[in-house]
């Protein structure tokens, strides 16, 4: 699969008149012009087809009241083996975006499992591995991540536990969707959830006075 990508907008010319033309009528007979076109822009998706739409929209950054989705650090009970020897069966737990996998303990909150905490500083190290993707950005407030995808998709594909979270009982990541809403709820924990974008990626064509 390729990368999308987006080539700069442009215009198209559209004859959209309100009133027909009358040249016998001299000046006055000149039509009333709704508009003269539309400006568009076309996007190459990762699977080879392109889309035409209006100009791509930039999203607010993230926050609390803007966002695609949010993980809620519930507490640092995942395993780290730097805080906690390995014990039979434990897993790392995983955060993935799309088709890309963290592991807590690794690429963030090293040292900071197996109960050590504190979660605020947990947060913000997943919010800064989570900005190395290039499709999305995060930001850390307290203990929560705040996501935004970039990319065209109508969803984000994101999970925030693993078979761990089934052996603890409870899961350390918390799924989130827009509006506050609650995904990880047991027992599926470790399911992948396709949230849906708050906003549109493409605006509608801007019609061109």
């Amino acid at each position: 699969m390729v990368q999308p990508s987006y080539p700069k907008k442009f215009n198209i010319l559209v004859a959209a008149l309100k009133t027909p033309s009358d040249p016998s009528r001299g000046p006055s007979g000149n039509p009333t012009v709704s508009r003269t076109g539309f400006t568009l822009q076309q996007i190459n998706l990762e699977n080879g087809t392109n889309r035409i739409a209006g100009p791509i929209v930039a999203p607010p950054p993230p926050s609390a009241l803007a966002h695609t989705a949010a993980i809620e650090v519930a507490s640092a009970d995942y395993w780290d083996p730097l805080v906690t020897p390995p014990a039979p069966l434990y897993l790392k737990e995983e955060v993935s975006l799309f088709d890309r996998y963290i592991v807590a303990s690794e690429e963030f909150g090293s040292t900071l499992g197996s109960g050590a905490g504190p979660v605020a500083a947990i947060a913000t190290q997943l919010a800064t591995a989570l900005n190395l993707y290039p499709d999305v950005d995060a930001v850390s407030v307290a203990s929560t991540v705040y996501i935004t995808s970039h990319r065209p998709d109508g969803t984000l594909p994101i999970k925030a536990t693993d078979d761990m979270s089934v052996v603890l009982g409870s899961a350390p990541f918390e799924v989130y969707g827009f509006g506050g809403i609650l995904l990880s709820v047991g027992p599926e924990y470790r399911q992948t959830f396709f949230v849906v974008r708050p906003t549109k990626f493409q605006s509608p064509p801007i019609s061109l006075p």
